[in-house]
């Protein structure tokens, strides 16, 4: 019985297949999701999220004049959109909010930001969480954050702004 297993699992093992090796570099389309916070009021909440490669889209969660999600025809937006922010891109995860030490005095009831960047894994590779009550210790920040909804054609989607 022997004789007959041996060269019958030799034989059987020649048809396995090996498995397909990953892909040595994850698949280049990093994202740029910006995503604005709820305030104590009626400031739009949506989301922005930018591909390197596959494109846009508007994600209206509500205040907006669009609940919902809309594809954007934004050639270049991604890179515009990095290039504006790189300076603030952290390494991991950064918080501007009040009691924070880049965020002293800072006033209530304000709509905040978050932007999180992810490689074309999906991976996130860094985070900024921005309150904009700390827009008066942090300027250049703030007015770059505000200028994102105005690099893709959202304005018809998000309405009046606060």
């Amino acid at each position: 019985m022997k004789r007959v297993l041996l060269p019958l699992a030799v034989l059987l093992s020649g048809c396995a297949t090996p498995p397909t090796p990953a892909p040595a570099t994850p698949p280049p389309n990093a994202a740029i999701v910006y995503e604005t916070l709820p305030c104590y009021g009626t400031c739009p909440v949506y989301r922005l999220v930018v591909t390197e490669l596959t494109g846009s889209a508007f994600v209206g969660e509500q205040h907006t004049a669009l609940v919902g999600e809309r594809p954007l025809v934004a050639p270049a937006a991604y890179a515009r959109i990095e290039m504006l922010l790189r300076r603030w891109r952290p390494q991991g995860s950064v918080r501007y909010a009040m009691g924070e030490s880049n965020c002293p005095n800072a006033p209530t009831d304000m709509p905040g930001v978050r932007v999180v960047w992810s490689d074309g894994s999906g991976s996130v590779t860094g985070e900024l969480d921005f309150y904009y009550g700390c827009a008066g210790a942090n300027p250049e920040l703030a007015a770059a954050l505000r200028k994102v909804p105005d690099m893709l054609p959202t304005g018809d989607l998000i309405g009046k702004r606060n």
